[in-house]
């Protein structure tokens, strides 16, 4: 039996693991917007707020043939334009990432338990990728903050078949790739999800099968009625999407032989926000749920992580999705190694993390916030938002 259903009775949480969520959360929150409008203003975050306003002035379907339709009717709703737009956009931004801390937080406690539940929510306060692109007004953050509640409502089904749950997730992932079609892979969560976990007295193959038609009917209604609706209004979603991504620059011969440049720029993007030894702790977190046979997880990444692949378009934003289900496999992983080990090991794990907090993650932090031309950010980032005339040095 897969180790992602070790966990049978639903994990109620206590008073303290529920302020612990709650701390964590404001700790995420108040690090993002301290000093959010220091980083200079990136050329994209400037269309999305115009973008916004036209949508405003207009009508919602004006800018519906953009492909993160669903972001832009999200600052547009917070009335971004019309007041101090380059603080507002961002704060709406790491608003809207809020649900998706909570997520991975949920994610840990679902599998570790209270101590699984504050390595989730370290983990995602001191990642520098994520303190760095949760600060800025785009779409991905976003996108993945749906992204990652999907997952975490699919994780329930390792306690429970309910139609609630898969209602959740397929609402969920259609909202992840609403706000950004880069998340359309995700939509296959919920096969992911009945693929891997079982209810306490293991679930019949017919009511999991139910609960996917369930989670795939909800998906497949919300979102193609969401097409149809701007189809109608004479928009389309995907207009530039294949072109964007580079899928429409030659044949399949094209597209397959660009996989190990790809590969090896994701690596090398990956290891410039978390260095050789936190990538090599990665690889060691994915090894360890395979062979604890924790397969949820890594069966999210696959998807993603083949279109990535494909794709001409490398910008580390877009991973946005995938480096929380990453930060999520880390923190399972480090639970489940460590949980029963006693408080000295838990003590050695804090303190690792603390010590990733004080070298690497507070001085990035105070060089974005006030030396932002030095900030340490892989060579193709700080090209694109430092150096080129789309940044706002």
């Amino acid at each position: 039996m897969s180790r992602d259903n070790a966990i049978k009775r639903a994990p109620r949480w206590g008073i303290s693991a529920l302020w612990v969520g709650v701390a964590l959360l404001l700790l995420i929150w108040i690090t993002r917007i301290v000093d959010i409008a220091r980083f200079p203003f990136f050329l994209d975050e400037g269309l999305h707020v115009y973008f916004s306003e036209v949508t405003l002035q207009q009508h919602p379907f004006v800018y519906a043939n953009r492909y993160y339709v669903l972001s832009l009717w999200w600052w547009s709703l917070l009335g971004v334009p019309w007041e101090a737009p380059l603080w507002l956009a961002r704060v709406v931004t790491v608003l809207a990432v809020l649900p998706g801390v909570a997520a991975l937080i949920a994610i840990g406690r679902q599998t570790g338990g209270a101590w699984g539940a504050l390595l989730g929510g370290l983990l995602y306060l001191f990642s520098t990728y994520h303190f760095f692109f949760d600060r800025l007004a785009m779409a991905d953050p976003i996108s993945a903050s749906a992204a990652l509640v999907a997952v975490a409502a699919g994780y329930r089904l390792a306690r429970r078949v309910h139609r609630t749950d898969a209602m959740l997730m397929g609402v969920a992932a259609f909202l992840a790739a609403g706000a950004k079609l880069s998340a359309l892979p995700f939509l296959g969560i919920p096969v992911a999800a009945a693929l891997a976990l079982y209810p306490p007295g293991r679930a019949s193959l017919r009511q999991r099968a139910r609960w996917l038609a369930v989670a795939l009917a909800t998906e497949g209604i919300l979102f193609g009625g969401f097409v149809i609706m701007l189809i109608v209004a004479r928009r389309n979603p995907f207009a530039n999407a294949a072109n964007h991504v580079g899928l429409s620059d030659g044949g399949i011969g094209d597209v397959l032989a660009r996989i190990p440049r790809s590969a090896g720029t994701m690596l090398e993007n990956l290891q410039g926000f978390v260095g050789t030894v936190g990538l090599l702790v990665l690889a060691l977190a994915l090894v360890a749920l395979l062979v604890r046979r924790r397969f949820y997880l890594l069966l999210c990444l696959i998807a993603p992580t083949v279109v990535f692949l494909l794709s001409d378009m490398q910008g580390s934003r877009y991973y946005a999705a995938p480096m929380g289900v990453l930060l999520a496999c880390l923190a399972v992983a480090a639970a489940d190694l460590t949980r029963h080990q006693g408080q000295v090991t838990k003590a050695i794990v804090l303190a690792v993390v603390a010590v990733w907090a004080l070298l690497a993650w507070l001085p990035f932090a105070r060089q974005m916030n006030s030396a932002s031309s030095a900030i340490g950010l892989p060579e193709r980032d700080h090209r694109e938002y430092v150096a080129s005339d789309a940044s706002g040095f």
